[in-house]
């Protein structure tokens, strides 16, 4: 395991009522190894968390990414909320956390490794974790998902019945 980051406590603010450690140990029974890695093994000290990624070597900043690599994080990121998403959907207690799971406090929390293939790996670390100053910016992990990009378009789909009315999404 190598470390790809340190937050002292007191420059973030932890999401989370529970340890990150004992959410970590409670992801890890629900979660398999693989998906698993998409989050940093948070380790608790008296003045930081240090957050170790399974991936060796030094990873690439998200900010210095081409466009295209972006998108590919991004498409990457939002696939692996899916499942995790869907896989925590039967644990209560998970459960209730799927939105804070997923907010960083910056971009510098994106880690990017890449495999053999150069296939890109993404592993988040101070997940669960926001910054200490309210601001009105989108949460990293929002706005990478909702950017708009060249490889990108905004759909909207009509479904019209064969009598004539409009489909809605009213539940």
């Amino acid at each position: 395991m190598s470390v790809i980051s340190r937050s002292t406590h007191q420059s973030i603010r932890y999401l989370t009522s529970s340890s990150l450690e004992a959410l970590y140990a409670k992801l890890r029974t629900v979660l398999d190894e693989q998906t698993l890695t998409f989050f940093a093994k948070p380790e608790r000290r008296s003045t930081e968390t240090i957050w170790y990624s399974a991936y060796e070597g030094m990873p690439e900043s998200y900010l210095s990414l081409s466009d295209d690599d972006k998108d590919a994080v991004g498409d990457y990121i939002e696939d692996k909320k899916a499942a995790i998403m869907a896989a925590l959907a039967s644990v209560p207690e998970l459960k209730s956390l799927n939105d804070r799971l997923f907010v960083v406090p910056s971009a510098e929390q994106i880690h990017i490794f890449r495999d053999e293939n150069n296939q890109l790996i993404v592993v988040l670390s101070q997940w669960a974790c926001s910054k200490l100053e309210n601001t009105n910016a989108p949460d990293p992990i929002s706005f990478l998902v909702n950017r708009r990009s060249p490889n990108r378009s905004r759909v909207v789909i009509r479904i019209q019945y064969s009598n004539g009315t409009e489909a809605t999404n009213q539940g």
